[in-house]
């Protein structure tokens, strides 16, 4: 053990970080979510990289290209938490790219900032390398995922009222569910009627996950009339095509009966007609 470069307890660490990966790795298989999981493992993965380059840049930029933030604090919030999802697809010609999906809760300027650091961390590159960098599409389609909690003032959008948020959460649950018949008296006992307004973030913040999930089932549902309005422009693509075909057809049966040929039928049908005798 002398000899050795690590210590007993980090040997011990890595093995129970290893056991503890291979279990749940084998859970995810048994649940069939092993795909998801390595979908999920290498999105995370490119915010890191692209977290551990913004930082990089941000060291190496003067104070005044950081518009009025301090150094420090970008830092501190440049981690994968506050960057945007990116997805890999193919455009038409078949050439992988990132659609950027921004976060909805960023403040403007914020998103301008990190915008502003990659321009400058890409003209440091050479013209080698910035070939080879995938193009990035931003899409209007937000992230669904929500804020830190310690997420500081300046990179926040400010918060929704309570009273929005109660809206939605009176939509999505149903009157039944209260457990109790709706009257003036329960009306006025309720919390939400009550005035206060710790009742009404502990409400919020109780029925954030069903919040969370209904938001999920629309975005579902967006997503199928999306493809299905995309087969459907498919459909309508196709039938024009085949519309030009059949009227170039016409066109061309048209052309065939031309006007020589026409006299010719005309001049041999009077030549069969008998004159009469004068």
């Amino acid at each position: 053990m002398d000899k050795c470069l690590w210590s007993l307890r980090q040997i011990e660490g890595a093995c129970k970080t290893y056991f503890i990966s291979l279990r749940d790795s084998e859970r995810r298989k048994e649940k069939g979510k092993d795909k998801e999981h390595a979908v999920n493992s290498r999105l995370l993965s490119r915010r890191r990289e692209r977290a551990a380059r913004l930082k990089k840049t941000i060291r190496g930029v003067k104070e005044e290209a950081l518009h009025g933030i301090s150094r420090d604090k970008l830092l501190k919030v440049m981690e994968s938490e506050y960057l945007s999802s990116e997805e890999s697809d193919l455009d038409e010609d078949g050439n992988s790219f990132f659609k950027v999906r921004r976060l909805r809760w960023q403040r403007d300027t914020f998103r301008e900032l990190k915008d502003h650091l990659e321009y400058v961390h890409r003209d440091q590159l050479t013209p080698q390398y910035q070939a080879q960098l995938k193009k990035r599409e931003v899409v209007e389609r937000f992230s669904s995922r929500g804020a830190p909690e310690d997420c500081p003032k300046f990179v926040r959008r400010n918060k929704q009222p309570v009273l929005c948020l109660l809206l939605i959460r009176i939509r999505a649950t149903p009157l039944s569910s209260l457990g109790t018949p709706v009257s003036r008296q329960s009306c006025r006992t309720h919390p939400a009627a009550s005035g206060s307004v710790d009742n009404m973030l502990r409400m919020v913040l109780r029925n954030q996950k069903t919040i969370q999930a209904h938001v999920a089932e629309l975005q579902k549902e967006i997503n199928i009339t999306h493809i299905k309005l995309d087969a459907a422009n498919r459909r309508i693509v196709r039938q024009e095509a085949l519309l030009k075909e059949m009227a170039t057809a016409v066109t061309r049966n048209g052309a065939d009966l031309s006007p020589s040929t026409t006299s010719q039928d005309n001049t041999a049908r009077n030549a069969n007609i008998k004159k009469p005798f004068v």
